[in-house]
Parts: structure tokens; C-alpha cells; sequence
């Protein structure tokens, strides 16, 4: 598994919900994302894209 780290200047314009339904569909499996100190944390088969967590941004900027 794979430490996966959303830092505090993308989790501003990412739904935690949104984050959970994108890894669902990603790897097939409910993965448990933790919110600490304003980052997205949590564990997968490979490091998530910027490409893949942009089809989810809030404010839809590339």
C-alpha cells in the first residue's frame, strides 16, 4: 500500500465524500480517507494523479 497525502492547498476545493466516491471507482474498494490538519490521508494500491483528483475539484480549475 501506498501513503497517499493530500495537502492543505488542494483539500480547500475537494469534498471529502467526493474524494471517497473517486477512490471507489478507481480501486473498486472503500478506502478510509482521514482529515488531519487540513490534508487528505490514506492508504491505496498506487499514489492517486493530480489528473485524477482534478475531475473532482469544486472549482473545476486546471
Amino acid at each position: 500500500m501506498v501513503r497517499n497525502i493530500i495537502d492543505m492547498s488542494r483539500t480547500g476545493y475537494i469534498k471529502l465524500e467526493h474524494l471517497e466516491s473517486l477512490l471507489q471507482n478507481i480501486f473498486g474498494v472503500n478506502i478510509k480517507v482521514k482529515r488531519v490538519n487540513d490534508r487528505y490521508i490514506f492508504d491505496a494500491d498506487r499514489v492517486v494523479t493530480d489528473v485524477e483528483l482534478d475531475t473532482i475539484r469544486e472549482d473545476n480549475i486546471l
